[in-house]
């Protein structure tokens, strides 16, 4: 059956057509979805662009406006497929209108099929087959591991298509015309969509790698795809490709860590800032391109809100166990949850409110907005007026009142345990590294020494972490699961304990520089991942929203020029406010012209 998938990839592959038109490069898996019949023109010698109309112009000028509205609403489609179009079966144009496209020189076919294919770009091969356009987008930001094309019955296919300018062994990732899929409904709320997936998930079709080259070369491409990503596409998304990881999922900085691949670049500032760790690929490639509109990740204790607060996008860790996560290559079920990033926060609105399919359960915004004063202390004083001004605006939307709380002082008076925070979640280590030992390390080691004899590379945190999960007794894990409950208790409890009472906000990015060749951060402007900043929330198992608000200034030591990188705000909320947060973001850029909820691709957000 592995033989019969590679030999089917391969057809697909050997079929394909690609056609370069100036600096754009088109590409044609050849799936049919149409034919043409050649009875009032030749057969063309090559596969040559055309337009399909379903609506036949009853005039030239009907002809240009229709051509108008579909160059306007795509990327993919261009003039140049204007040059031969394609109405349905058996119609006819007004003889003027014939005229007219005659003296033009274009070309008329009709469909040979009564099908329903949707006006937009074709391939019209010489034996009359019709088959979809795909754009070739060179990846420049490196975030991509591969593209890939829908098949039938929901499978997948690598893309093998190449732009021809993938310098630095930059791939290229095939994007289909917005024009295929009908506008979004109530059914399919992300009609036409493009989604890019971090390799952690299983696609139909596709392999699963993790990040890692011996995963990647030990198993076969996913049978099935994983619950949550499945619920997106249902609901209208298109996959265009899978986007890097950290090695399974484990937080890593470039690029010393990063070993078996290259890390993305962040298109931020000087461009080569850190992309955080682990969901780097989403991060990176939102971030780089018009193109795509949503990148789902993971995030267990931090990976999907680094990486929005170092590339200057929106993203959510959701509250624990909202979505199944059946499919996703783990690293502990206590912690792990799906999330997404977009550079537009209603469009995650939108996307949440309907993939969490969970209606909003709150009655007002919070009224108290917690400041931990650990979280708030090595601030750098070049962030302060964008929180401050942030901060400002948020009260004034919802009537909140700042409150500055030692959260150390308040679990030690409400637990009893003094040790304090710092020392009291250190046993929470034993957790994540044996549950990833267990679920994914033990069985993947034990495959791969069956079926190669030897045992696989793995990047150097993911071997640490792996090596000290074998040392832990179960005494140590069952006392680790016990401060867990003590801590989420606590969290729930004291500081969120409703939607509608207050929130806890931290400085999840003050704008930090962080080169990518630099192989340890710099602790006087960088807000560590700890207990007061992304492990907060996962610890407690609740919702947490990485928000840009801002700019910082800086002198590049790249560029050697003035460069911004993006201030971000983390907002962590009740156990299943994930609503509450999103309309709260959306509803503060509604009411402020100031705050803007959508950010641009490129060197800066704004």
């Amino acid at each position: 059956m592995r033989f019969l998938g590679w030999l089917t990839s391969a057809a697909v592959a050997f079929a394909s057509t690609v056609l370069h038109v100036g600096s754009t490069t088109y590409y044609s898996p050849d799936f049919l979805v149409g034919t043409v019949s050649f009875e009032r023109a030749s057969a063309p010698t090559v596969a040559v662009p055309a337009a399909y109309l379903s609506r036949p112009p009853v005039s030239y000028q009907d002809f240009k406006t229709q051509m108008h509205e579909l160059l306007s609403s795509d990327d993919v489609i261009s003039t140049i497929f204007f040059s031969t179009v394609i109405l349905p079966s058996g119609v006819r144009l007004p003889s003027e209108v014939e005229q007219c496209f005659e003296s033009k020189d274009i070309s008329i076919f009709n469909s040979s099929l009564n099908n329903t294919m949707a006006s937009g770009p074709y391939f019209l091969h010489p034996s009359g087959r019709l088959s979809r356009v795909y754009r070739l987008y060179t990846d420049t930001s490196m975030a991509f591991t591969q593209g890939v094309i829908e098949g039938e019955g929901g499978r997948y296919f690598p893309s093998v298509a190449a732009a021809g300018d993938g310098a630095n062994a930059a791939i290229s990732i095939p994007v289909p015309s917005r024009h295929y899929y009908p506008k979004p409904s109530a059914e399919k709320p992300l009609s036409g969509l493009r989604l890019a997936i971090k390799d952690v998930f299983n696609l139909g079709g596709i392999k699963t790698g993790g990040g890692s080259r011996a995963y990647a070369a030990l198993y076969p491409p996913a049978a099935e795809t994983a619950s949550s990503l499945q619920r997106l596409i249902d609901m209208g998304a298109v996959v265009v490709g899978k986007v890097k990881t950290s090695q399974f999922a484990i937080g890593e900085v470039p690029t010393a860590n990063y070993v078996d691949q290259l890390a993305p670049f962040n298109p931020r500032g000087d461009g080569y800032q850190s992309p955080s760790a682990s969901s780097c690929g989403p991060g990176a490639a939102i971030a780089s391109y018009d193109w795509l509109d949503l990148a789902l990740g993971t995030d267990t204790t931090g990976s999907i809100r680094g990486p929005s607060a170092a590339n200057g996008v929106f993203g959510m860790r959701i509250t624990n166990a909202s979505l199944p996560l059946d499919g996703i290559l783990p690293i502990s079920a206590a912690m792990d949850t799906p999330g997404l990033l977009a550079r537009d926060a209603e469009l995650l609105q939108k996307t949440y409110s309907r993939w969490l399919n969970a209606n909003a359960s709150y009655s007002s915004f919070p009224k108290t907005i917690i400041l931990p004063d650990e979280s708030w202390s090595l601030l750098n004083a070049t962030a302060t007026a964008a929180y401050d001004e942030f901060f400002r605006q948020l009260s004034a939307l919802t009537g909140a009142k700042i409150e500055h709380l030692s959260v150390n002082k308040s679990f030690i008076e409400n637990t009893g345990n003094k040790e304090g925070l710092d020392t009291f979640v250190g046993a929470f280590q034993a957790i994540l590294v044996l549950d990833q030992w267990e679920n994914l390390g033990k069985p993947f080691f034990s495959d791969y020494q069956k079926q190669f004899g030897r045992s696989p590379f793995v990047d150097p945190v993911l071997r640490m972490g792996l090596s000290i999960a074998q040392n832990i007794s179960s005494a140590d894990y069952n006392e680790a699961q016990r401060r867990l409950k003590i801590y989420r208790a606590w969290f729930t409890s004291q500081l969120v304990p409703s939607c509608e009472s207050s929130l806890v906000a931290y400085p999840l990015n003050p704008g930090s520089v962080l080169y990518r060749d630099d192989s340890l951060r710099s602790a006087h402007d960088f807000v560590e991942s700890s207990v007061y900043s992304t492990q907060q929330a996962a610890f407690a198992g609740v919702p947490d929203y990485a928000v840009p608000i801002g700019v910082r200034e800086y002198t590049s030591a790249v560029s050697g020029v003035k460069e911004q990188l993006p201030v971000s705000v983390g907002l962590i909320a009740g156990a299943g406010c994930d609503n509450m947060l999103l309309d709260m973001i959306v509803g503060l850029g509604r009411k402020n012209e100031g705050f803007k909820t959508v950010v641009k691709t490129g060197r800066v957000p704004w």
